[in-house]
């Protein structure tokens, strides 16, 4: 059975590229979705979760493979690690005047220049929402 992926498929929400590689149509197939700012996360991440499953596959496949990156880990581990993230959160409730000042001190201090690496997933979410 021939896949054809939709239009609305291939792009996520921001309009970049999601469908990064499809290999062709051929019993082996192999169709990579993420996007290039998913794999630069990956390229900063100490730590990636993988998962391949067989079981719980769609019918028109093999294999399911899935990559994550994550901080759940050191969060639930690390007090201080989850604090300081929860004070991104707790911009929320900042006066609107005072947001972007107020995480601009907030990313400058000690703890996010010392782990810049493994928090741009976060930065760069917050910074793009």
């Amino acid at each position: 059975m021939e896949l054809v992926i939709p239009d609305e498929y291939l792009q996520d929400s921001r309009g970049e590229p999601f469908l990064l590689f499809d290999s062709g149509l051929s019993e082996d197939r192999i169709l990579l979705f993420s996007t290039e700012r998913n794999l630069s996360y990956m390229e900063h991440s100490r730590q990636w979760y993988i998962d391949g499953t067989f079981k719980v596959a769609p019918p028109l496949f093999h294999q399911v493979y899935t990559i994550h990156t994550g901080l759940q880990r050191r969060y639930n581990n690390d007090p201080n690690f989850a604090l300081q993230l929860k004070q991104l959160a707790a911009l929320a409730f900042v006066p609107e005047n005072h947001v972007i000042a107020s995480y601009e001190e907030l990313i400058g201090s000690g703890f996010y220049t010392d782990n810049d690496n493994i928090l741009l997933l976060v930065t760069n979410y917050f910074e793009d929402t």
